[in-house]
């Protein structure tokens, strides 16, 4: 006889299962009345397939009805969760740092849904891009992306703060080094939120999160003052997967005009990047500065 048996299943099931502990328990006090019956099973030289169908994307039904069903779910309550936060606060603001990906479009679309629900003008939500390392062509299209949603925006240039921060703490890369690692990364991924958060106090609004299921879950964040703090993220139980199906979802109903659509259908198929560091060929968008680091620091005191 053979079965399927999800080994990662069981183990999740037992550290949730109060009982198991019980029944191990009374089953070896109980022991002596089983029976035992060794063997020897070797490993078949063939490969074994599985009795049952493991989805590509296990997050996403395969059946299209089904997964436009799901997505339709999914959207309204992200919509609703975000209408009942801003009521609650009573907010009129939120503010979005957008990247031209997928989870920060997501998370503008969601934010656009929720000031038409709410009776509210679109221009009330900011969308902030940060120029960082990201190629030029992508700053161009994150913008048409909020211009095409009617958002109100503003360009930030964070490279400055961030040079001062890599200066400061002696990073390689602050004097010309091509070095690119996540220390590089994170400097920029702070800077964006923390420019984010102030924005928010300045406008009284509210910081909308963008980090997705995925990326929470394996940790795949700027841990601190990063990409997984906000006051509300209404894309913290969808896994990445699912965020491309409610984008194409969107894009395949016309939930939005042909402009936005346009845009929202480049996105989705870009492919997938943090985009903090230099791509081949590109040129970093954080050069050192021609003054000294103790320089720029007495300057950038007396500025304060």
């Amino acid at each position: 006889m053979t079965a399927d048996l999800d080994l990662d299943r069981l183990r999740q099931e037992r550290t949730r299962m109060t009982s198991f502990g019980d029944n191990a328990q009374a089953h070896t006090e109980q022991l002596r009345e089983f029976r035992r019956i060794e063997f020897d099973m070797g490993v078949p030289a063939a490969r074994v397939p599985l009795r049952r169908r493991v989805e590509r994307f296990p997050y996403v039904p395969a059946d299209p009805e089904r997964r436009d069903e799901r997505c339709a779910e999914v959207y309204d309550i992200q919509v609703q969760g975000l209408t009942k936060r801003l009521a609650a606060t009573g907010l009129k603001k939120v503010v979005i740092g957008i990247s031209g990906g997928l989870d920060s479009t997501q998370a503008a679309l969601v934010a656009v849904r929720t000031f038409d629900r709410l009776g509210l003008p679109r221009g009330t939500s900011w969308a902030t891009p940060c120029p960082d390392s990201a190629p030029a062509a992508h700053v161009r299209q994150r913008a048409r992306a909020h211009e095409g949603a009617r958002i109100s925006s503003e360009e930030i240039d964070i490279r400055a703060a961030a040079q001062l921060m890599l200066e400061r703490i002696g990073h390689p890369a602050a004097t010309g080094k091509r070095v690119y690692d996540v220390t590089y990364e994170n400097v920029q991924a702070g800077e964006r939120t923390s420019h984010l958060f102030r924005l928010a106090n300045l406008h009284g609004g509210l910081v909308l999160g963008t980090g997705d299921l995925s990326e929470l879950a394996l940790g795949f964040t700027t841990y601190g003052v990063g990409d997984h703090m906000s006051h509300y993220n209404v894309n913290s139980s969808v896994p990445k997967t699912l965020i491309q199906h409610l984008i194409r979802w969107l894009v395949r109903t016309r939930q939005f005009d042909d402009r936005t659509i346009t845009v929202l259908d480049r996105i989705v198929n870009t492919r997938i990047s943090p985009e903090l560091v230099p791509g081949s060929g590109q040129e970093p968008s954080i050069r050192p500065r021609p003054w000294s680091a103790r320089t720029s620091c007495r300057t950038s005191t007396s500025t304060t």
